[in-house]
């Protein structure tokens, strides 16, 4: 398994839908890359304080706190994304 079929795979990872081969295959490859571990665990706290604010408000330190860690996850599996434009610039 390569980064990209991990990243297709890892919603259902999380949400304990995978079939074993797919199973065993994304653990082994959890194992070996640092960077899709690092992107589960993002997600992973994401989840966390998805599930936490439908229990309870999030305070402002959280709101940005998730706001930050969803648009990591979104950079680790495209740099482009959440980049700022150059306010100088005019779009074309």
């Amino acid at each position: 398994m390569n980064c990209e079929e991990m990243s297709a795979h890892l919603i259902d990872l999380l949400q304990g839908e995978l079939p074993p081969d797919l199973l065993a295959a994304t653990r082994q490859h959890l194992q070996a890359c640092p960077c899709c571990t690092a992107l589960q665990m993002s997600f992973m706290g994401v989840r966390a304080l998805v599930h936490r604010s439908m229990e309870t408000p999030l305070t402002a330190a959280e709101r940005a706190q998730l706001a930050e860690t969803v648009l990591s996850a979104i950079s680790l599996e495209d740099p482009g994304v959440g980049a700022r434009p150059d306010p100088m610039t005019r779009p074309r």
